[in-house]
This record gives structure tokens, C-alpha cells and sequence, in this order.
């Protein structure tokens, strides 16, 4: 950070009308490392004043030069030796009481802060006084000191955060919610971390949760050995599930009588929460349909023959010229047959994906929706158990699936917004990729999914009015009912427990004449007049990771700024540096 910029946050914090103090707690068990300098270092340079540093120790180590050095650089920074140190989170209830700060972080012993990170939290706390957590970017230092790795996370996202503890190491919490919630846990030495965020979120409301989309926290990456494959997964080792963590999780679910079962989740690099199915659940999939026989028939055939799901029934929506092609309508007539099967036939119009589904909504009775493309294939057997068991969860609204093509390869894993309207996340990823942040391998939260393989409660989808019939009737229109939904007050959900096949668009067709091109055209500007503000900045994305690439890659600079300065510089490096280290995705420029 240049001279001027470091002037201009002094004159910034100056002019901060709420001056809140942050305690900063470090936890030494069994030895003083050498690093500590490093970070009391980093504390001590933060442009931030309002501080203070608390390293909680045995009493045998304050003879350590290292501890003396350290307090010597401040009157702000102590030492709190407890007679019985225990283990090092056994005392957190303790040490939180002997802070003094009304906010609270806790810092790794050989980690480093950005010297404006607490600056950055102040000024979110200034914007949002509501806050009751704050959390931000981060990245790694190896044992050169160079900075790689970074971990751009998005805004609150509930189901990622259970899926693995995401929020990562600058988490500020507001201390007196702190206090309540350290007095009634039953605190555990390990994976602790995740213990004091279940208990500190739960009954939160997402507006007391803020995300600073900073890097303002550098980990040492020689503490986390599994950060060295970090660069290809964006996984990081403190992100990766423990036995004691799913015991943890296990406990919160009980203490709160939710009923539910966890077991690591998909190549165990996640937590996966088995909700049971809702009371006598019925399932009616809506899939209208050209009556391409070589895809409609596996997909057909796929749906009754491998889904385990007890109740559903498939309404298949046809037009009546369908009955005019002999192969087709012996087709239509010999699968309606099948009681689980209800052909729904309309008069010759033109193409309205939209209002299709919603006149066969109409004609069903079921709890639940399944919209569902004609060209797709079952992959696992408890696709439709599964999107169910989640749709019925108070909160959710639309769940969307994990999407392949048919060579495997990825080709729906959430819908990202961007400036073209949206995009699939990892498209094209092989089938086992784990994603940014192992988000293949985790349920987690999306702005949208695609209406391709949707599930959702009836009476939600009526409460939203359905598709939007009369503005998107070929395209957006899954986007835009997502979108509905967040705006009500429900979130959408993406698993990777249910696998299907998806040959993309193959119903409808391609955009590809100047007819489709022009109506696309028309809905485009439709959704960019209704939804800009997400377009720009998809709240579970992150304004650091490229919008004109489905890989989740970096770019530079980002789309927006938490303030108006660059904050990524750290020992001399520039942020464009670490946006192009070769362990990270190339920078792009957009």
C-alpha cells in the first residue's frame, strides 16, 4: 500500500462516527513459534487504531524472548495465562470475558493480517450497524513468502457454510452475542472453530451476516499441509471436514430437534446433511415435449425404471401434432397407459415454455413440482428423494441439480448471474472435479438453477405466479422465478446428490436464426431491466471471479470494491501479482 492510500484510510477512520474496538485473541498451547513476530507485527501496523491483542498462553511461556518482544511493541497487547490452560478453545468462554473490545476475531499464531483489515471492518460495521459477523477474503503465504491461493467466498451462503465451515479466519464476531452463546455451548478442542460459528449464526438474520470481498488475511501455508494441493481445488485444508467437526454438526442438528443424519459428504472433502423426506410427499413432473423419440423415450424409461421415489407422476405435455406422426402418437398412447404417466395435449400455438408448465401445473394436485427437460436421463436412483427432501426444508425454494453431458462432463452445477444474464457454473468440468472451494462436492447456494431439472414446493411456485409467461417465454424464465423467490425471502439450493443426464436444449432448439435471435434478444432486455443489480453483482458469487467464464477463474480488478482502495497488498506485492500467480487461474480483464 503506497503512502497516499495509507493517508487516505487515516483520514477515512477520522471521519468514522462509530468507533468500535476489536480484540484480537491468539491461542499458544505447546510452544511460542517464531512467526508470532510476524503477526504481532501485522497487528501492531494496522491503520486502525482501535485495538487490542490478546495472547492466551501458559504462564511458563511469558519468560519466552518471543512473548517479551511482543509486549514490548504495545501497551495494547497482553498476555492471559489461566492457571489450567486446557486446550486451546476449552477456554474460550474465559478468554472471551477478559477481552475488553465490543467486536472479537481469533488469529492463527504463524498467520498475518492486511495492514487495513481492521480499518475494513470498522467501515463495514459503520455501513451496516446491524451486524453481528463479519467475515472476509484470504490467501496463503509459503515459506518463501510469496502469496498464492486466494479464497474468494460468497456472501452468506447457510448451505455452504454446512456443507464446510467456509467462513475462514478473519471472522469478527460481535462479543456480547459472543458472551450468550460461549455460556451455553458445550465447547470441544477440535474443529472448535466450527462449533462457536454453528452456535453464534443460528437465528441470525442474513442481514446481521456482512462478507468483505477483501483479501485482508494471509494464512501460513506450512500449518495446513492439505493447502498444498490448493491451487487446483481452491479447497483449503482448514475448509476440509473432520470426525470431530461431523460430530459437531451431528450435535447442533440434535440440540436444535432438526432430524436429520450427517456423513461426509462426496470424496469427503464435505459434510452432507440427510434430510428426512416431508409427510407423505407427491411429486408431479412437468416435461413438455417435441416427442424426439430417441430422447424422449430413455428419458421416460430412465425416470420410471431407476427412480426409488414412491410417489410421483409425470405429465407429459405434447402438442396435438404430435398425434399426426404415426411413430409418435403409437408412443404417446401405449406410455400413457402407464398410470404413473398423464399425456396433456394442446392446440397447435407457438412455442411458450413457459405458459406450457404453467397450464400443466394447473392440472395437477401434488405438493411438489419437478420441472424437468425432456432430453435428460436419471443418473442416481434418489435424485428426486433427494431434491424433495430439501425442497420441504422451511426456507428453500427452488433446488436445483447437478447436470451432466453425455460424455460426463459437467454441465449445470448452479447458475451464476452475470452480464449476459447467467451462466452454469463449471461447465464442462470433469465429472469428479470438486470446483472452487469444493463446490461440486457440496450442497450449496446459487441466485438460480436451471429450470432443466427444478424442484420446488406448489404452493411456492403459485405464490410466485409461476413462470412469467408474457416476458420470458423461451428464455430466463427459470432465472427469473429464482430470482422471485430470494426476493420473498427463500433461498435457492443446488445438490450434487442428484445426478441426471442433459443433453441441453435440444427441445427447444437453438437460438440460431434471426427470429430466435431477435425474441432472445427481447427477453434479454427484459431480465437486464428487472434484475441489473444482481446481473452486476451475484451476491454468491464473488466480485473477484470472472463473469465471462463458467471456471470460476480470477479477474482483475475486480467488478467492485468493498471501499474505494485496493486492499490486496501485501510485503510489497501487487493485488494484479496475486491474481496471476502460477498457483492460481490466470487474471482476466473484464
Amino acid at each position: 500500500m503506497c503512502e497516499s492510500e495509507r493517508e487516505t484510510i487515516e483520514k477515512n477512520v477520522m471521519s468514522l462516527k462509530s468507533i468500535h474496538t476489536f480484540s484480537l485473541l491468539v491461542f499458544i498451547a505447546d510452544r511460542v513459534p517464531s512467526r508470532l513476530l510476524r503477526l504481532v507485527e501485522s497487528v501492531h501496523s494496522q491503520i486502525y487504531p482501535h485495538w487490542e491483542l490478546v495472547i492466551i498462553a501458559p504462564s511458563a511461556f511469558q519468560k519466552s524472548q518471543i512473548l517479551d518482544k511482543c509486549l514490548q511493541k504495545d501497551d495494547r497487547i497482553r498476555v492471559f495465562s489461566p492457571k489450567d490452560l486446557g486446550t486451546v478453545y476449552s477456554l474460550l468462554p474465559l478468554s472471551v470475558e477478559y477481552a475488553r473490545g465490543d467486536y472479537l476475531g481469533f488469529l492463527g499464531s504463524e498467520d498475518c493480517l492486511s495492514e487495513s483489515a481492521l480499518y475494513e471492518m470498522a467501515r463495514e460495521l459503520e455501513r451496516s450497524p446491524s451486524l453481528k459477523l463479519v467475515y472476509s477474503d484470504e490467501d496463503f503465504v509459503d515459506e518463501s513468502g510469496n502469496r498464492c491461493c486466494p479464497v474468494f467466498k460468497p456472501d452468506w451462503s447457510p448451505e455452504l457454510f454446512l456443507s464446510k465451515n467456509y467462513l475462514g479466519d478473519l471472522t469478527i464476531y460481535q462479543r456480547k452475542r459472543l458472551l450468550d452463546v460461549s455460556g451455553s455451548e458445550n465447547w470441544r478442542p477440535s474443529a472448535a472453530r466450527f462449533d462457536v460459528n454453528l452456535g453464534f449464526v443460528r437465528g441470525l438474520d442474513p442481514s446481521q451476516i456482512g462478507h468483505i470481498p477483501k483479501i485482508l488475511y494471509h494464512s501460513n501455508l506450512s500449518m495446513k499441509p492439505t493447502g498444498r494441493t490448493l491451487a487446483k481445488s481452491h479447497s483449503p485444508g482448514k475448509f476440509q471436514p473432520t470426525v470431530e467437526g461431523l460430530k459437531i454438526l451431528q450435535a447442533h442438528l440434535d440440540r436444535n430437534r432438526i432430524p436429520a443424519d450427517t456423513e461426509f459428504g462426496a470424496g469427503g472433502s464435505s459434510y452432507r446433511i440427510r434430510y428426512p423426506l416431508p409427510a407423505n410427499p407427491k411429486v408431479s413432473i412437468i416435461m413438455p415435449s417435441a416427442c424426439k423419440l430417441h430422447l424422449l423415450k430413455p428419458c421416460v424409461d430412465s425416470l420410471l425404471s431407476r427412480t426409488s421415489f414412491p410417489d410421483f407422476e409425470i405429465f407429459l405435455v405434447v402438442n396435438e401434432i404430435r398425434y399426426a406422426v404415426p411413430e409418435q402418437a403409437e408412443y404417446l398412447h401405449g406410455i400413457g397407459a402407464d398410470p404413473r404417466v398423464k399425456v396433456l395435449v394442446y392446440g397447435d400455438q407457438p412455442f411458450n415454455y413457459s405458459k406450457l408448465n404453467n397450464w400443466a401445473v394447473n392440472q395437477t394436485d401434488s405438493s411438489f413440482l419437478c420441472l424437468l427437460n425432456d432430453d435428460t436421463e436419471v443418473v442416481s436412483p434418489g435424485w428426486l428423494s433427494e431434491m424433495v427432501s430439501l425442497a420441504g426444508r422451511e426456507g428453500f425454494g427452488a433446488v436445483g441439480a447437478k447436470l451432466h453431458y453425455p460424455n460426463g462432463r459437467i454441465q449445470h452445477g448452479g447458475v451464476v448471474l452475470g452480464r449476459k444474464g447467467g451462466f452454469h457454473a463449471f461447465r464442462f468440468f470433469p465429472s469428479d472435479a470438486e470446483g472452487y472451494m469444493g463446490r461440486l462436492y457440496s450442497v450449496c447456494n446459487y441466485s438460480a438453477v436451471t429450470g432443466a431439472c427444478l424442484v420446488v414446493r406448489r404452493d411456492l411456485y403459485d405464490r410466485v405466479g409461476g413462470l412469467d409467461e408474457e416476458a420470458f417465454p423461451v428464455a430466463f424464465n427459470d432465472i427469473d422465478f429464482c430470482l422471485k423467490l430470494i426476493d420473498l425471502g427463500y433461498r435457492n439450493v443446488w445438490t450434487p446428490y442428484a445426478e441426471l443426464i442433459h443433453k441441453e436444449s435440444v427441445t427447444r432448439g437453438l437460438d440460431d436464426t434471426p427470429e430466435k435471435e431477435e425474441r432472445f434478444q427481447k427477453e434479454f432486455e427484459i431480465f437486464k431491466g428487472r434484475w441489473e443489480i444482481m446481473m452486476e453483482d451475484d451476491p454468491l458469487y464473488n466480485p473477484n471471479l470472472s463473469v465471462i467464464s463458467e471456471d470460476f477463474s480470477l479477474t482483475f480488478p475486480p467488478r467492485k470494491r468493498a471501499s474505494c482502495l485496493g486492499t490486496n497488498d501485501f510485503s510489497g506485492e501487487s493485488a494484479e501479482r496475486i491474481h496471476n500467480n502460477k498457483d492460481s487461474n490466470s487474471g482476466r480483464q473484464e
